[in-house]
């Protein structure tokens, strides 16, 4: 009788081990041709995926190239690399990523074709943040400039803290001795926005014939 117990015993032990052996190799199997699918899809993936290269001392090809039209007196202009501006006597090319500046009884035009042209007047800088068909931005730091949005490509202003989407023309002044930003939308409207002293975003549009005060210490605009 204990003979046969343990031969039953035995038989048990042995269709336990046989199935746990089973189910395992059937795991293993599954779980390594997932893992071979997906590094496989995975390796495919990264295969179609173009390598894309950036330039610091050139724009991206697909930026838009804007060129001086008028210039009078001191114009300086700062190259994507370098680290000061120079003084420029003869009308050329300005790329995404330059900057320019103008002093005192000084005047410039920049047209980027079928997207905007930008007037400056005396002391004044513009730096030009990006110019890809998207989204034209440019950074007003100081002075008084007239951006006009001459094609279907958004045209966005930053000065201090007040950004600005123009469509259509509009003149921008910044006064450092009062902190304060005059937008005077001249055709066309202007949509403002920007962050109160609570972070909260604020906006609004101006309409043609408007101007908008901004105090950048307040946070807070009047619109006339």
């Amino acid at each position: 009788m204990k003979v046969f117990r343990y031969i039953v015993f035995s038989i048990a032990v042995l269709i336990l081990l046989f199935s746990a052996g089973y189910f395992l190799v059937g795991y293993y199997y599954n779980n390594t041709g997932n893992l071979n699918n997906t590094i496989s899809t995975t390796r495919e993936a990264e295969s179609e995926i173009d390598t894309i290269i950036y330039s610091l001392e050139d724009p991206p090809s697909e930026s838009l190239r804007g060129q001086i039209a008028t210039m009078s007196g001191e114009i300086y202009w700062q190259g994507r690399i370098a680290t000061e501006s120079s003084q420029i006597f003869d009308p050329q090319e300005i790329l995404q990523g330059e900057s320019v500046s103008i002093k005192k009884d000084s005047d410039l035009t920049i047209e980027f074709d079928n997207a905007c042209i930008i007037e400056m007047s005396e002391n004044t800088s513009v730096n030009v943040i990006q110019t890809l068909p998207i989204n034209l931005v440019f950074r007003q730091s100081d002075g008084s400039a007239v951006f006009n949005r001459t094609g279907e490509n958004p045209l966005s202003v930053r000065t201090l803290s007040l950004l600005s989407d123009i469509n259509g023309k509009a003149k921008i002044t910044i006064d450092k001795d009062k902190n304060t930003i005059y937008l005077e939308v001249i055709s066309g409207s202007t949509t403002v926005a920007y962050n109160d002293l609570e972070f909260i975003s604020r906006q609004m549009t101006i309409e043609e014939n408007q101007t908008y005060t901004f105090n950048q210490d307040t946070r807070k605009g009047v619109l006339r």
